[in-house]
């Protein structure tokens, strides 16, 4: 399913062309046959038709002629993409309708193309045009006579295919393209181009064009295709396996963020439900895990499992739409509510940390009453949203019925987990990230609808970029130093800088630009920054930490001397700590990265 900025839910062919053609559409521009008969039995019931018997001749034809005439106002040129084969019972009356909208706007203002298949019979090693011919005779008996052929094949057929099927199909040869398989779907442009389509379109349609600018299609086809050196693996946690076009827009827009960051991705299809009668031990293998979206209870448990394996390991994690819902109740378990859960698992569970939206309750039709389309969040300014998004307030495509229970928050909080984005009302929470966590991010919203294969969606480029890092970076998750700072900086000498809390004698530091500041509030260091924040934005961009002069090493028998700070509570717990927890840390078998974790982390329970 693909949802348009103004909430239709349409086919996935709907996404290809927002994708290549990097436009939003609405819903006028997918034409079902099924709201065309609800919205032509409601006209009759309305007394439109004057008591006249309604028929799919010319009623249902008409009605059809009318929602392509809709959709393509304001167009120079209106694509038209009728679904199916030839000879489909459902497909009749729009064959129909196609036959006689030629003769509604003029044959000279109509092109017909059509799309057939060549197959190659492995054992005898040959083509055969025959299916295609018969496609072209099925086709022509509705009367719609084909302008041009698209014939499509697994490999290169030889040139005697297009000349039978100019001969049989009665289309000159001029106006038969053969596609092959390419290596992308992005080469596709491409390849109608250097076989002049766009020239024989406009000269058709006796329309002046100017040479196509390519540029943009060979650089996606040059990243696409590109030989990266270097792999991460992205663990996709799903339930609706069955059919992988399911998610056909998520994975487009990894391969997207991939190719931005300069990476090779591989990418696993990981059972939500095995999960839950196998473990999770299979999820250590990744660079980085994604819970897509979905609905029902089958896998819930297995999604919940991935999201806390994820906060426990310091895993970079990204939910969408259920993918944030999970999350919540996994870090509400955490928190201190074993029982959290979903009232769409359990509809009586006391702890509903997510719950069905109040305006939604009673409604029993799911698929008509969700929040559907273009919804505004308001994100919390320096958070890792922020900062990803590069904006203070963003648009998302929405599809969903539950929302996050704001009444467990404390707990939500005390599991690790914090809001960071909500509706501008601040009733429904849009985003959540970890606390101490290098990337946990999730959104309520289905931002792989806006991804583009030259314009990776930033939460997507953010999972990819966390992922590469987590893998080539040794210090994942661990460095306090911002990128650009020139000298390093000792683990004694951190461990003493985070324990002695900021020094007011110095003085403070000149703030940097946003693009030379790449780490963020999580400690996640990037290699490039994001996407710059937009003119005007009041975002502020996480500044590099101040450091104070490295204390001297402590030991039992020497004080520490304390650095004023705001809060004489604060020193002294920290002066405990550093008293008492720091001789024991150092003295424990570990290496110095998980040393300073350690104690950093018994810092932050005291």
């Amino acid at each position: 399913c693909f949802v348009t900025k103004d909430g239709a839910e349409t086919d996935l062919d709907l996404g290809h062309y927002e994708r290549f053609l990097d436009v939003e559409l609405k819903k006028d521009a997918a034409t079902l046959a099924g709201r065309v008969l609800r919205d032509l039995i409601n006209r009759e019931r309305d007394g439109r038709f004057l008591g006249k018997t309604v028929q799919v001749v010319p009623h249902f034809t008409d009605a059809i002629q009318q929602e392509f005439e809709k959709s393509g106002v304001g167009s120079d040129v209106h694509i038209v993409e009728m679904g199916g084969t030839v000879g489909d019972y459902e497909g009749v009356a729009f064959l129909e309708a196609i036959r006689e909208f030629s003769s509604r706007v003029g044959r000279e203002n109509c092109l017909y193309v059509h799309v057939v298949y060549v197959p190659y019979i492995g054992a005898s090693k040959e083509f055969k045009s025959k299916p295609a011919q018969n496609a072209v005779r099925d086709l022509r008996s509705f009367g719609v006579v084909p302008d041009m052929l698209v014939a499509r094949a697994d490999r290169e057929p030889p040139a005697s295919i297009a000349s039978k099927l100019s001969l049989f199909g009665g289309v000159p040869s001029d106006a038969i393209v053969v596609l092959s398989n390419a290596d992308t779907v992005y080469r596709v442009p491409l390849t109608l181009e250097e076989k002049s389509v766009g020239d024989f379109i406009a000269k058709r349609f006796q329309l002046e064009t100017p040479p196509a600018e390519m540029t943009k299609w060979h650089d996606i086809v040059g990243r696409a295709t590109a030989d990266f050196e270097q792999t991460i693996s992205i663990g996709i946690v799903a339930k609706y396996l069955d059919n992988e076009d399911t998610y056909f827009s998520v994975v487009e827009a990894l391969r997207s963020a991939a190719w931005e960051q300069g990476v090779k991705l591989r990418y696993d299809w990981v059972s939500a439900e095995q999960l839950e009668s196998h473990g999770i031990t299979a999820l250590s293998k990744y660079d980085g895990l994604l819970v897509p979206g979905g609905f029902g209870n089958r896998g819930i448990e297995g999604m919940i499992l991935a999201a806390d394996h994820a906060l426990e390991h310091r895993i970079p994690y990204f939910g969408i739409c259920l993918g944030l819902q999970v999350a919540v109740i996994a870090a509400a378990r955490r928190g201190g509510q074993p029982d959290a859960t979903t009232t769409e698992v359990q509809p009586d569970a006391e702890h509903d940390v997510v719950y069905i939206m109040e305006h939604q309750r009673g409604k029993e039709a799911t698929g008509g009453t969700m929040r559907l389309g273009n919804y505004e969040c308001v994100l919390t300014e320096g958070s890792l949203a922020a900062f990803t998004y590069g904006e203070p307030t963003i648009v998302e495509r929405h599809r969903h019925r539950y929302e996050v229970n704001r009444r467990f928050e404390k707990e939500i909080n005390y599991g690790g987990v914090k809001v960071t984005g909500t509706s501008p009302d601040g009733m429904l929470v849009e985003m959540i990230e970890g606390q101490d966590h290098p990337y946990f991010i999730a959104t309520q919203a289905h931002p792989e609808f806006r991804s583009r294969p030259h314009r990776a969606h930033p939460l997507f480029t953010g999972l990819i970029r966390a992922a590469k890092q987590k893998k080539y970076n040794k210090r994942w998750g661990m460095d306090i130093q911002p990128a650009n700072q020139a000298q390093p900086v000792s683990d004694d000498q951190e461990l003493a800088k985070v324990l002695a809390g900021p020094d007011d004698t110095q003085a403070p530091a000149a703030p940097a630009e946003p693009a030379a500041d790449n780490t963020t509030q999580s400690g996640l260091q990037f290699e490039e920054s994001p996407v710059p924040p937009a003119a005007g934005a009041s975002v502020a961009a996480p500044e590099p930490a101040v450091l104070p002069t490295p204390a001297p090493t402590p030991s039992p028998e020497t004080p520490v001397a304390q650095t004023p700070s705001a809060s004489p509570e604060l020193d002294s717990i920290k002066k405990d700590a550093l008293e008492e927890l720091r001789p024991l840390v150092t003295k424990l078998d570990l290496p110095s990265d998980e040393k300073f974790d350690t104690l950093l982390l018994i810092i932050r329970e005291r």
